[in-house]
């Protein structure tokens, strides 16, 4: 991961900012430990029941403050954050992991979290200025795929 210097929005500069989706996945607690040891802010967004496991995962590396919960949901417009943690959000990087990667989940489950999930990702780094980092496997395309699959 390269590091990019603070951002400058006018005459202001501000420490970095990152926001991670999917924080609580395999893949996410990896990149949350190495972005706990950079400077600047990360927001984790979390539902309100995985926010205990995540807070236990802050815990147990020693984030403290460096990784700070924001509580949301990929499903919802605008990820259901309100008009002052966007805010806050202004010009991060944001970092999409969060996907169903059931390979039984159904249709409706896959198309809420993987295609609407990422279309509000989407949206809303647009919305906030941000860079998009995605991440994701085929394993969100479920094992009911029939035909070839493309990206």
């Amino acid at each position: 991961m390269s590091r990019r210097p603070d951002v400058r929005f006018g005459s202001k500069v501000r420490p970095m900012v990152r926001f991670v989706t999917g924080g609580t996945g395999f893949i996410g607690r990896h990149l949350l430990r190495e972005l706990a040891r950079r400077d600047g802010q990360t927001f984790v967004l979390v539902r309100p029941g995985s926010r205990g496991r995540l807070e236990a995962f802050i815990e147990s590396i020693g984030a403290g403050d460096r990784l700070q919960p924001m509580q949301g949901d990929i499903t919802l417009t605008a990820l259901g954050l309100g008009d002052a943690d966007q805010a806050r959000l202004r010009g991060a990087d944001v970092f999409h992991l969060a996907a169903v990667y059931d390979l039984e989940a159904s249709e409706a489950d896959n198309q809420r979290a993987n295609v609407d999930g990422t279309r509000h990702v989407v949206e809303l780094a647009q919305r906030i200025g941000a860079r998009l980092h995605h991440v994701s496997s085929i394993a969100v395309a479920g094992s009911k795929w029939k035909g070839r699959f493309t990206e």
